[in-house]
């Protein structure tokens, strides 16, 4: 499974009761909310939503295995940030 961005991982983690999710998807909504006129206002908000994506996954990502086998039957994840970066490749299976 291939998790392109900070966005893909939100939808990835759906319902699941995982603290960052809401703090992640509340980010996301607060950048999309920001005006297209405020281009660097923006750019720190979409930035902070990747920062906080990047972090959470490169902590975190190993001690989350068992919650990310339960939503893929893949043998593993690998984490991009903006389609091209790698984060972190998990290992499933």
């Amino acid at each position: 499974m291939i998790i392109n961005n900070v966005k893909d991982f939100v939808k990835f983690l759906g319902d699941e009761e995982i603290s960052i999710r809401h703090q992640l998807d509340s980010c996301i909504k607060m950048a999309a909310k920001i005006c297209g006129c405020q281009k660097s206002r923006k750019a720190a908000k979409v930035n902070e939503c990747n920062n906080m994506y990047i972090d959470f996954i490169k902590a975190n990502g190993d001690a989350l295995v068992d919650v990310f086998r339960q939503r893929t039957d893949d043998t593993d994840i690998r984490f991009y940030h903006d389609t091209h970066h790698l984060i972190k490749v998990l290992k499933l299976r």
